[in-house]
């Protein structure tokens, strides 16, 4: 029986004529498909900021400058990699 794996995300907006985003996200594994493997395995952590500048806006259309940059990390076996299967 495989159980769910906790995860979670938080989301900031601020508007004043220049709208600023930012985002937490994290993605974790509570129990793995091999008992050897380290119980982080595979863990995510995003982190996610932007910023628009609305240039034009009407009922109809906006016209606008948007930026974003994402910093991702996640947890690797000693090799480099993250195995999604167990060994046959």
């Amino acid at each position: 029986m495989r159980r769910s794996s906790p995860a979670g995300r938080t989301e900031l907006h601020a508007t004043v004529n220049v709208v600023l985003v930012g985002r937490y996200e994290r993605i974790g594994s509570k129990t793995q498909g091999v008992a050897s493997n380290p119980r982080d395995l595979g863990n995510l952590t995003v982190f996610t900021g932007g910023v628009r500048y609305t240039l034009e806006m009407s009922n109809r259309t906006e016209v606008a400058l948007h930026g974003e940059l994402s910093s991702a990390s996640r947890v690797v076996d000693a090799s480099g990699t993250c195995p999604t299967r167990s060994p046959a």
